[in-house]
């Protein structure tokens, strides 16, 4: 079976990047991030952005799409898409694997199925015009136009559904007018997930927080709201972000925000999840790995095709 690049998904905490890197240096390969908080620049501690990690004994391995763009602007899953198919061509050419790599799970779910996707100009104003709506009408809607997007939609936050309304919206206008939407590329991705138990990514999540914590999570939400960065934009951002920001702005003590953001990441982590094994289930094989099990990654990639060059 041919494949056309390899992807490294999984829930938080659970050792996606480590693995991509070595999966990279097996194939000569370049990273591509999937993340949606890890493009924006000075958002380090709390996305996970450890940069230290590309860096192997045989040399840095090239990553894409990471600090591309500054906390106030607009990222969507279209532009994801452009950017991901402008680097994914840009690899090829110079003869590498592209490997990607993240957890968000809107972004790498519309790359593997393909959705057809339309470009909606001026998105942040119409998002905010749509946030006036009542928020179950909007709920109402998205799942009359788009049932496959509300089903895969946080849809608990209102600035989310506002997003996934008015593209879905652009979406049925463009539909109407033209008979398409902008067209899905055929690529053929061998799909990885990163495998660990319910208990020891728990265990995880808490160290991580930990650690960030330890590292100056807290000074580097300050950092953003100190430069113009609203409330609003931090709970867009969610998890550290949405928390930290409510104790800065003391509305929430440093246990309760604590405590908050362990339930929320568990939560967010059992969505990673099960949004997984949705996509294993019924659309695409998903191939699950520890993440230290770099002997079975190898197997893997070498019997998919791929070429081990380390």
């Amino acid at each position: 079976m041919s494949y056309d690049y390899i992807a490294v998904i999984g829930a938080t905490a659970t050792g996606k990047t480590n693995l991509a890197v070595k999966i990279a240096q097996m194939v000569d390969g370049e990273i591509i991030s999937c993340d949606s908080r890890q493009v924006y620049r000075g958002m380090d501690i709390g996305t996970g952005k450890d940069l230290d990690a590309y860096s192997t004994k045989s040399g840095k391995i090239p990553y894409h799409l990471i600090d591309i763009l500054d906390p106030n602007e607009d990222y969507s899953v279209f532009r994801f898409l452009e950017d991901f198919y402008n680097c994914y061509d840009d690899i090829k050419a110079r003869g590498k694997v592209p490997v990607l790599c993240g957890g968000s799970y809107l972004y790498y779910t519309a790359l593997f199925m393909r959705y057809p996707m339309v470009k909606v100009e001026n998105l942040e104003a119409k998002c905010e015009a749509a946030m006036e709506e009542d928020h179950q009408a909007m709920i109402e809607e998205l799942k009359r136009l788009n049932p496959l997007l509300h089903n895969r939609t946080d849809l608990d936050d209102k600035a989310k559904t506002a997003k996934a309304l008015v593209i879905a919206r652009e979406s049925s206008e463009v539909e109407k007018k033209n008979g398409l939407v902008h067209p899905p590329v055929e690529l053929k991705p061998l799909v990885i997930a990163t495998q660990v138990s319910r208990e020891e990514y728990y265990k995880r999540i808490r160290l991580r927080l930990a650690d960030r914590l330890r590292n100056g999570l807290v000074d580097e939400v300050r950092n953003l709201m100190n430069s113009g960065i609203k409330q609003e934009r931090l709970d867009y951002f969610g998890l550290e972000y949405k928390f930290a920001g409510k104790y800065l702005r003391s509305e929430l003590s440093k246990n309760d925000m604590i405590q908050k953001l362990i339930s929320a990441i568990n939560d967010y982590a059992k969505k990673q999840m099960t949004g997984i094994s949705k996509l294993d289930k019924h659309y695409l094989n998903v191939n699950w790995i520890p993440p230290e099990d770099t002997a079975s990654a190898r197997q893997l990639i070498a019997e998919s095709g791929f070429t081990i060059v380390d």
